[in-house]
């Protein structure tokens, strides 16, 4: 068995109509099986920010005798 991963706009209406091929097409027999994938985004968006935000700020100078204590 194969597995193929597609991207499919379901707001388009060959989309759909694929999606609904594909979802009867399941149904009926045990060639294909729609397993739908929660689509994940790679960052954190507050972390982004943060990070964003500190670009805008000033450093702060540390002395190296004082790092540790």
């Amino acid at each position: 068995m194969s597995n193929y991963v597609l991207r499919v706009n379901e707001n388009m209406i060959l989309g759909k109509s694929l999606m609904d091929f594909l979802k009867s097409l399941s149904k009926t027999s045990d060639y294909v099986e729609v397993m739908p994938q929660k689509e994940e985004y790679p960052y954190n968006p507050e972390f982004v920010s943060e990070i964003v935000k500190s670009r805008k700020g000033k450093g702060v100078t540390i002395k190296r005798e004082d790092l540790w204590t």
